[in-house]
Protein backbone atom coordinates (compact mmCIF):
# COMPACT_ATOMS: atom_id res chain seq x y z
CA UNK A 1 0.00 0.00 0.00
CA UNK A 2 1.25 3.05 -1.24
CA UNK A 3 1.85 6.58 1.62
CA UNK A 4 -0.25 8.92 0.48
CA UNK A 5 0.03 12.69 -0.36
CA UNK A 6 -2.80 14.58 -0.25
CA UNK A 7 -3.12 18.19 -1.72
CA UNK A 8 -5.64 20.73 -1.25
CA UNK A 9 -6.37 23.38 -3.92
CA UNK A 10 -4.97 20.78 -6.25
CA UNK A 11 -7.13 21.42 -9.21
CA UNK A 12 -5.72 25.62 -8.78
CA UNK A 13 -2.98 27.51 -10.73
CA UNK A 14 -0.43 26.36 -8.61
CA UNK A 15 -2.26 23.23 -7.26
CA UNK A 16 -2.08 21.52 -10.95
CA UNK A 17 1.91 22.37 -11.33
CA UNK A 18 2.66 20.94 -8.03
CA UNK A 19 0.50 17.90 -8.47
CA UNK A 20 2.20 17.20 -11.92
CA UNK A 21 5.62 17.65 -9.80
CA UNK A 22 4.81 15.52 -7.15
CA UNK A 23 3.78 12.47 -9.58
CA UNK A 24 7.26 12.76 -11.45
CA UNK A 25 9.32 13.23 -7.73
CA UNK A 26 7.43 10.73 -5.55
CA UNK A 27 6.91 7.57 -7.36
CA UNK A 28 6.49 5.55 -4.59
CA UNK A 29 3.29 7.44 -2.90
CA UNK A 30 0.06 7.90 -4.33
CA UNK A 31 -0.65 11.98 -4.92
CA UNK A 32 -4.67 12.64 -3.95
CA UNK A 33 -6.27 16.10 -5.10
CA UNK A 34 -8.57 17.70 -2.83
CA UNK A 35 -10.67 20.31 -4.42
CA UNK A 36 -14.55 21.43 -4.53
CA UNK A 37 -14.47 20.88 -8.23
CA UNK A 38 -16.83 18.77 -9.72
CA UNK A 39 -14.37 16.05 -11.53
CA UNK A 40 -14.73 12.45 -11.91
CA UNK A 41 -11.06 10.22 -11.88
CA UNK A 42 -9.01 8.50 -10.01
CA UNK A 43 -7.63 10.11 -6.73
CA UNK A 44 -9.48 12.93 -6.42
CA UNK A 45 -11.42 13.81 -3.38
CA UNK A 46 -14.35 16.81 -3.97
CA UNK A 47 -14.70 18.44 -0.16
CA UNK A 48 -15.27 21.50 1.61
CA UNK A 49 -12.21 22.21 4.06
CA UNK A 50 -14.75 24.33 6.04
CA UNK A 51 -16.97 21.53 6.49
CA UNK A 52 -15.06 19.22 8.72
CA UNK A 53 -17.49 16.62 9.03
CA UNK A 54 -17.40 16.12 5.42
CA UNK A 55 -13.76 16.47 5.32
CA UNK A 56 -12.84 14.17 7.72
CA UNK A 57 -15.38 11.11 6.11
CA UNK A 58 -13.99 11.95 3.02
CA UNK A 59 -10.52 11.64 3.86
CA UNK A 60 -11.37 8.37 5.71
CA UNK A 61 -12.20 6.41 3.09
CA UNK A 62 -9.04 6.99 1.52
CA UNK A 63 -6.94 3.37 1.00
CA UNK A 64 -3.74 4.60 2.74
CA UNK A 65 -1.69 6.63 5.57
CA UNK A 66 -1.51 9.79 4.55
CA UNK A 67 2.65 11.17 4.39
CA UNK A 68 2.04 14.50 4.01
CA UNK A 69 -0.63 17.37 3.67
CA UNK A 70 0.14 19.94 1.03
CA UNK A 71 -2.45 22.74 1.90
CA UNK A 72 -3.24 24.91 -0.76
CA UNK A 73 -6.94 25.77 -0.89
CA UNK A 74 -7.59 28.88 0.02
CA UNK A 75 -9.30 31.78 -1.07
CA UNK A 76 -7.05 33.82 -2.67
CA UNK A 77 -6.41 37.34 -3.80
CA UNK A 78 -6.36 40.64 -1.79
CA UNK A 79 -9.74 41.90 -4.01
CA UNK A 80 -11.55 39.18 -3.54
CA UNK A 81 -10.70 39.63 0.62
CA UNK A 82 -12.22 42.82 0.74
CA UNK A 83 -15.25 41.72 -1.67
CA UNK A 84 -15.67 38.24 0.11
CA UNK A 85 -14.02 38.64 3.83
CA UNK A 86 -16.10 36.26 5.06
CA UNK A 87 -15.14 32.93 2.76
CA UNK A 88 -11.76 34.72 3.14
CA UNK A 89 -11.67 33.86 6.73
CA UNK A 90 -13.37 30.40 6.80
CA UNK A 91 -10.89 28.79 4.37
CA UNK A 92 -7.99 30.07 5.94
CA UNK A 93 -8.77 29.63 9.26
CA UNK A 94 -11.67 27.13 9.67
CA UNK A 95 -10.48 25.11 6.62
CA UNK A 96 -6.93 25.39 8.19
CA UNK A 97 -7.44 24.19 11.70
CA UNK A 98 -9.79 21.25 10.23
CA UNK A 99 -6.53 20.38 8.29
CA UNK A 100 -4.10 20.02 10.83
CA UNK A 101 -6.38 18.12 13.22
CA UNK A 102 -6.63 15.69 10.53
CA UNK A 103 -2.36 16.10 9.83
CA UNK A 104 -2.69 15.57 13.89
CA UNK A 105 -4.64 12.30 13.76
CA UNK A 106 -2.96 11.00 11.02
CA UNK A 107 1.03 11.87 12.29
CA UNK A 108 1.12 13.51 8.70
CA UNK A 109 3.92 16.16 7.59
CA UNK A 110 1.97 19.75 7.30
CA UNK A 111 2.71 22.56 4.44
CA UNK A 112 0.74 25.10 4.95
CA UNK A 113 0.19 28.07 2.03
CA UNK A 114 0.77 31.43 3.39
CA UNK A 115 1.57 34.47 1.70
CA UNK A 116 3.84 36.92 1.10
CA UNK A 117 1.02 39.98 2.18
CA UNK A 118 1.36 38.87 5.52
CA UNK A 119 4.89 41.15 5.83
CA UNK A 120 2.51 44.36 5.46
CA UNK A 121 3.93 47.25 6.32
CA UNK A 122 7.38 45.86 6.84
CA UNK A 123 7.90 46.05 3.52
CA UNK A 124 8.12 49.71 3.36
CA UNK A 125 11.13 49.35 5.81
CA UNK A 126 13.32 46.47 4.47
CA UNK A 127 14.25 43.27 2.76
CA UNK A 128 12.08 40.96 4.88
CA UNK A 129 13.43 38.02 5.97
CA UNK A 130 10.96 34.49 7.39
CA UNK A 131 12.02 36.14 11.64
CA UNK A 132 10.40 39.17 10.88
CA UNK A 133 7.19 37.93 11.20
CA UNK A 134 7.89 37.78 14.80
CA UNK A 135 7.32 41.74 15.02
CA UNK A 136 4.19 41.40 12.72
CA UNK A 137 0.83 42.61 14.49
CA UNK A 138 -2.00 42.50 12.50
CA UNK A 139 -2.32 46.28 12.45
CA UNK A 140 0.45 46.54 10.19
CA UNK A 141 -1.32 44.52 7.46
CA UNK A 142 -3.39 45.74 4.37
CA UNK A 143 -5.80 43.73 3.55
CA UNK A 144 -8.44 40.82 4.83
CA UNK A 145 -6.33 37.96 2.35
CA UNK A 146 -2.93 39.14 4.57
CA UNK A 147 -5.04 38.88 7.90
CA UNK A 148 -7.29 35.83 7.48
CA UNK A 149 -3.19 33.99 6.35
CA UNK A 150 -1.48 35.67 8.97
CA UNK A 151 -4.01 34.28 11.68
CA UNK A 152 -3.71 30.28 9.85
CA UNK A 153 0.07 30.74 9.94
CA UNK A 154 -0.57 30.94 13.36
CA UNK A 155 -2.47 28.32 14.10
CA UNK A 156 0.38 26.23 12.27
CA UNK A 157 3.30 27.85 14.59
CA UNK A 158 0.37 26.98 17.79
CA UNK A 159 0.18 23.51 17.01
CA UNK A 160 3.55 22.99 16.31
CA UNK A 161 4.89 23.89 19.29
CA UNK A 162 2.07 22.83 21.54
CA UNK A 163 0.92 19.58 19.83
CA UNK A 164 3.74 18.38 17.68
CA UNK A 165 2.30 19.23 14.54
CA UNK A 166 4.96 18.58 12.02
CA UNK A 167 4.37 21.67 10.14
CA UNK A 168 5.55 24.37 8.29
CA UNK A 169 4.48 26.98 6.04
CA UNK A 170 5.58 28.69 2.68
CA UNK A 171 5.36 32.67 1.71
CA UNK A 172 4.88 32.85 -1.99
CA UNK A 173 6.23 35.72 -3.83
CA UNK A 174 4.38 37.11 -6.81
CA UNK A 175 4.29 33.30 -8.71
CA UNK A 176 3.30 33.75 -12.18
CA UNK A 177 3.14 31.52 -15.36
CA UNK A 178 0.79 30.80 -18.00
CA UNK A 179 -2.64 29.08 -17.77
CA UNK A 180 -4.38 31.29 -16.21
CA UNK A 181 -7.50 33.46 -17.40
CA UNK A 182 -7.54 37.17 -16.80
CA UNK A 183 -9.94 38.96 -14.58
CA UNK A 184 -9.46 41.71 -11.73
CA UNK A 185 -8.77 39.29 -9.26
CA UNK A 186 -5.57 37.46 -11.38
CA UNK A 187 -1.94 38.88 -10.92
CA UNK A 188 -0.94 42.45 -12.56
CA UNK A 189 0.78 40.60 -15.57
CA UNK A 190 -2.40 38.99 -16.82
CA UNK A 191 -4.29 41.88 -16.56
CA UNK A 192 -1.40 43.59 -18.40
CA UNK A 193 -1.14 41.18 -21.16
CA UNK A 194 -4.74 40.40 -21.65
CA UNK A 195 -5.27 44.37 -21.60
CA UNK A 196 -2.81 45.99 -23.98
CA UNK A 197 -3.34 42.60 -26.12
CA UNK A 198 -6.44 43.80 -26.81
CA UNK A 199 -6.00 47.59 -27.00
CA UNK A 200 -7.34 48.56 -23.59
CA UNK A 201 -5.24 50.82 -20.91
CA UNK A 202 -3.53 50.00 -17.61
CA UNK A 203 -3.18 51.74 -14.79
CA UNK A 204 0.50 51.37 -12.97
CA UNK A 205 1.58 52.65 -9.68
CA UNK A 206 4.29 54.92 -9.75
CA UNK A 207 7.52 53.53 -8.00
CA UNK A 208 6.07 50.23 -6.91
CA UNK A 209 8.33 47.57 -7.06
CA UNK A 210 8.26 43.38 -7.72
CA UNK A 211 9.96 40.85 -8.32
CA UNK A 212 8.33 38.16 -10.27
CA UNK A 213 8.59 34.46 -9.56
CA UNK A 214 7.59 32.06 -12.55
CA UNK A 215 5.42 28.68 -11.37
CA UNK A 216 8.01 26.02 -12.54
CA UNK A 217 10.26 27.80 -10.21
CA UNK A 218 7.95 28.49 -7.45
CA UNK A 219 7.16 24.42 -7.16
CA UNK A 220 10.52 23.62 -7.35
CA UNK A 221 11.38 26.00 -4.58
CA UNK A 222 8.88 24.49 -2.61
CA UNK A 223 9.37 20.49 -3.30
CA UNK A 224 13.30 21.34 -2.00
CA UNK A 225 11.47 23.00 1.06
CA UNK A 226 10.13 19.76 1.47
CA UNK A 227 12.53 17.81 0.92
CA UNK A 228 15.18 19.60 3.27
CA UNK A 229 13.43 20.88 6.12
CA UNK A 230 13.35 18.58 9.65
CA UNK A 231 9.83 18.15 10.30
CA UNK A 232 10.77 16.35 13.88
CA UNK A 233 12.46 19.26 15.64
CA UNK A 234 9.07 20.71 16.44
CA UNK A 235 10.48 23.99 15.59
CA UNK A 236 7.88 25.86 13.77
CA UNK A 237 9.52 27.53 10.30
CA UNK A 238 8.44 29.76 7.86
CA UNK A 239 9.74 29.96 4.34
CA UNK A 240 10.01 32.53 1.40
CA UNK A 241 9.61 30.99 -1.75
CA UNK A 242 10.62 33.55 -4.50
CA UNK A 243 12.63 35.11 -7.21
CA UNK A 244 13.93 37.88 -5.61
CA UNK A 245 17.07 38.34 -8.69
CA UNK A 246 15.02 40.17 -10.64
CA UNK A 247 13.18 43.17 -9.13
CA UNK A 248 11.42 46.10 -11.70
CA UNK A 249 8.97 48.64 -11.26
CA UNK A 250 5.45 48.06 -12.17
CA UNK A 251 5.94 50.57 -14.90
CA UNK A 252 9.11 48.64 -16.39
CA UNK A 253 7.25 45.62 -16.53
CA UNK A 254 4.41 46.92 -18.20
CA UNK A 255 6.82 48.74 -20.80
CA UNK A 256 8.38 45.18 -21.21
CA UNK A 257 4.92 43.70 -21.64
CA UNK A 258 4.28 46.17 -24.64
CA UNK A 259 7.29 46.01 -26.33
CA UNK A 260 6.77 42.40 -26.75
CA UNK A 261 3.35 42.78 -28.11
CA UNK A 262 3.80 45.79 -30.36
CA UNK A 263 1.26 47.50 -28.34
CA UNK A 264 0.71 51.14 -27.85
CA UNK A 265 3.06 52.63 -24.86
CA UNK A 266 0.30 55.26 -24.72
CA UNK A 267 -2.34 52.66 -23.17
CA UNK A 268 -0.14 52.78 -19.56
CA UNK A 269 -1.03 55.44 -17.68
CA UNK A 270 0.61 56.26 -14.52
CA UNK A 271 -0.66 56.56 -11.02
CA UNK A 272 0.47 57.92 -7.79
CA UNK A 273 0.45 54.65 -5.09
CA UNK A 274 -2.56 55.13 -2.81
CA UNK A 275 -1.10 52.67 -0.44
CA UNK A 276 -4.53 51.03 -0.18
CA UNK A 277 -5.11 47.18 0.24
CA UNK A 278 -1.04 46.62 -1.23
CA UNK A 279 2.32 47.49 -0.48
CA UNK A 280 4.57 49.62 -2.17
CA UNK A 281 7.42 47.52 -2.56
CA UNK A 282 8.80 43.80 -1.76
CA UNK A 283 12.28 43.54 -1.28
CA UNK A 284 12.68 39.88 0.51
CA UNK A 285 14.95 37.51 1.43
CA UNK A 286 15.43 33.49 0.14
CA UNK A 287 18.75 32.79 2.48
CA UNK A 288 17.10 30.31 3.77
CA UNK A 289 15.52 28.60 0.88
CA UNK A 290 18.83 29.46 -1.35
CA UNK A 291 20.92 27.50 1.28
CA UNK A 292 18.82 24.09 0.16
CA UNK A 293 20.16 25.01 -3.68
CA UNK A 294 17.86 27.02 -5.30
CA UNK A 295 18.29 29.04 -8.14
CA UNK A 296 15.63 30.61 -10.52
CA UNK A 297 16.10 29.24 -14.24
CA UNK A 298 13.29 31.23 -16.07
CA UNK A 299 13.93 35.04 -16.67
CA UNK A 300 10.55 37.28 -16.51
CA UNK A 301 11.23 37.95 -19.91
CA UNK A 302 10.72 34.33 -21.16
CA UNK A 303 8.08 33.85 -18.67
CA UNK A 304 6.06 36.96 -20.27
CA UNK A 305 6.58 35.50 -23.54
CA UNK A 306 5.04 31.97 -22.03
CA UNK A 307 2.59 34.14 -20.82
CA UNK A 308 1.84 35.96 -24.11
CA UNK A 309 1.90 32.34 -26.29
CA UNK A 310 -1.24 31.68 -23.57
CA UNK A 311 -3.56 34.32 -24.33
CA UNK A 312 -2.81 34.69 -27.85
CA UNK A 313 -4.24 31.35 -27.87
CA UNK A 314 -6.97 32.15 -25.90
CA UNK A 315 -7.99 35.22 -27.51
CA UNK A 316 -8.36 32.81 -30.54
CA UNK A 317 -10.64 30.33 -28.90
CA UNK A 318 -13.01 33.58 -28.19
CA UNK A 319 -12.81 34.43 -31.70
CA UNK A 320 -13.93 31.39 -32.64
CA UNK A 321 -17.21 31.49 -30.77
Amino acid sequence: MKDIILVTGGLGFIGKKLVEKLKDEYKDCKIVVLDQYIRDYDDYIRSDIIDFGELYSNIKRMNGNIKCIIHAASEVGRINGEEHPWKMIDSSVKGTLNLINIALENNSKFVYFSTSEVYGDIFDEKEVIEEDMLKVSPLILNNVYAMSKLFGESLVRHYVKNYGLKGLSIRPFMVYGSGVYSSKYKSALDIFIWNLMNGKGIKVDENCVRSWCHIDDFVNGLLLVIKNHDFNKNIYEAYNIGNNKEYKTIEETAHLIAKKLGADTNLIKKQEFDGKFKSQSKYFNTEKLDKFGFKPEITIEQGINEMIDWYQYVKGMEEKK
